[in-house]
């Protein structure tokens, strides 16, 4: 299911079609050292799409019509503050995840993972 990624009302966000905001937030849960029951508390995660400024659901995204979706500061805070090296190494933990072993992810190769996870820090500094 593909997503957009975006950090605020005037940003233009980071695609990240392939991935869906659960797989992304398990990054942030290994980052932080926390669990993802702690990013489900988080405000932020998908939110209700009937509040305002609530978000869509992922299942109702197409590969035409990506639903943009917000990520938790948790996940942008943790990912700012990492290195080339440990942007490495959180993902080479990131694909041993659950969510990564599961069928399709075998084509995504170390680096474009890397790369959006380089990516996110960057759009949000900009906002």
């Amino acid at each position: 299911m593909p997503i957009r990624v975006e950090f605020g009302p005037a940003d233009d966000g980071v695609d990240a079609r392939g991935y869906d905001i659960v797989t992304v937030e398990v990054l942030g849960s290994l980052l932080r050292g926390g669990t993802f029951e702690e990013v489900e508390a988080d405000p932020r995660y998908l939110g209700d799409p009937a509040a305002p400024g609530g978000q869509a659901s992922p299942d109702d995204a197409t590969e035409d019509n990506p639903v943009v979706v917000t990520v938790t500061d948790g996940l942008l805070s943790a990912v700012a503050e990492l290195t080339d090296a440990e942007i490495d190494a959180a993902v080479a933990r990131w694909m041993q995840t659950e969510e990564l072993q599961m069928p399709g992810w075998d084509e995504q190769t170390p680096e474009g993972h890397a790369d959006l996870v380089r990516k996110l820090p960057t759009v949000a500094a900009a906002d």
